[in-house]
């Protein structure tokens, strides 16, 4: 009698795959046996470790992050669930206050990322980076070049440096970014303070404020090639710091003097008051006793005014133009008188129309003198000392014309201002 195929004869656990999967699991499993560590094992195993968690911080400093992504997506979403349960029960603002104090944020911050989980879900929990997500701003390697040479030939520090590439169309960069440039190419720099030493005494700085209300005048010596030791007169006028008058003379007496104011006010019109030091060529040694300089003045109706004896901060204004010109204009000791001259007068023309004043809020002296406008987009004209390569480089976008100053356009510009003092 046949039995019935579909019932299973075997006895016990039935099978409980028809591969033999049962028969794999019912062996016995073989127990591994430690693997044998040592000290050198251990330190190279903990210095792995170490490496990895340095790699991990590095990669988390480079996304600018303070841990890893999902971590931050987590306890975010955490305090959201936290929120969103007291919301139920409670008013918003105190479930916000619940959440805000147990996760140890702001309550603006819980409002901000329930906002952004029901706009993006998740992927909107994710931590943007910090700072700006295009791509920085790169100074050009061309604009590096021109900003080191400037620098080279120059001697501009980081302000006037980017005042004028910007003034002349070259280059919109900042400052800073001119200081990293300098950095960058190893140049000196010097710190400049913002207050000067002032031994306890106040400095009160005054500004006239229209032209031709007062001048400035002082000498400096200079020496050339040969030794030979000439004197640089320097005639400045308070408002504008127009330089009026730049001379070199052999010697310096009244009659030096004299000449050089009268030739400056019968060019610009005569000033209210010149201020000078105490040197014999201004004033005499006793008291209330004028020189032939003084007498000039009194005659032509100008009032002469006398700096504190040992204090050149009185006639500053000219004392900072003299260093100007022995920092940029006398580098080097001259051959001879004619050259000489020849550089002050170059230096001169530029000083007035187109170096821009750092005390006249970055204008040139002949925009305050006249009342125009400074040039602008001229590349590098007007710079004396620069080689004739560099200038091609950096031509004027319009042709520059220096502007006419004489009585009649001071007269001009004199009566469109208020007078009053």
């Amino acid at each position: 009698m046949q039995g019935n195929p579909t019932i299973n004869k075997t006895r016990g656990r039935p099978r409980l795959s028809p591969n033999g999967l049962d028969r794999e699991l019912r062996t016995k499993q073989v127990q591994k046996r430690k693997q044998k560590s040592s000290r050198q094992r251990v330190e190279m195993h903990k210095r792995q470790q170490e490496k990895l968690q340095r790699r991990r911080r590095k990669r988390l400093q480079k996304q600018r992050l303070k841990e890893p992504i999902g971590r931050t997506v987590r306890k975010r979403f955490k305090a959201l669930r936290y929120y969103r349960h007291w919301r139920v029960r409670h008013s918003e603002q105190e479930a916000a206050l619940r959440a805000a104090q147990k996760h140890q944020v702001s309550v603006s911050t819980i409002r901000r990322w329930e906002r952004l989980y029901q706009e993006g879900g998740l992927a909107a929990l994710i931590p943007k980076p910090p700072g700006p997500q295009e791509v920085p701003f790169v100074v050009a390697l061309e604009t590096q070049f021109l900003v080191v040479a400037l620098r080279l030939l120059l001697g501009w520090n980081e302000k006037r440096m980017a005042k004028e590439l910007a003034q002349r169309s070259l280059a919109k960069i900042s400052h800073t970014s001119v200081g990293r440039i300098f950095r960058r190419y190893h140049l000196p720099t010097r710190t400049y303070h913002a207050k000067a030493r002032s031994n306890g005494v106040s400095k009160i700085r005054y500004e006239k404020k229209r032209p031709n209300q007062q001048w400035h005048i002082d000498f400096a010596e200079t020496k050339l090639q040969d030794g030979t030791t000439v004197i640089i007169v320097a005639l400045i006028d308070d408002h504008s710091r127009y330089c009026l008058r730049c001379e070199v003379v052999p010697d310096m007496t009244s009659e030096t003097a004299i000449q050089i104011v009268q030739s400056a006010w019968q060019a610009f019109g005569a000033p209210q008051e010149i201020v000078s030091d105490n040197g014999r060529a201004f004033t005499g040694v006793f008291q209330d006793s004028l020189t032939a300089f003084g007498h000039a003045l009194q005659q032509r109706g100008i009032q002469h005014r006398l700096t504190t004896p040992y204090w050149p901060e009185g006639n500053g204004k000219v004392e900072a133009f003299i260093k100007i010109v022995k920092r940029e204009c006398l580098k080097h000791p001259f051959a001879s008188l004619k050259e000489l001259q020849e550089a002050l007068a170059s230096f001169v023309s530029y000083y007035n129309h187109f170096r821009l004043h750092s005390s006249l809020a970055y204008q040139t002296p002949v925009s305050r003198f006249l009342g125009v406008a400074s040039f602008q987009g001229h590349g590098l004209a007007g710079i004396p000392g620069l080689p004739q390569e560099l200038i091609d480089l950096y031509p004027p976008a319009l042709s520059v014309q220096l502007h006419s100053v004489n009585r009649w356009s001071v007269k001009q510009h004199l009566a469109l201002v208020t007078l009053s003092c």
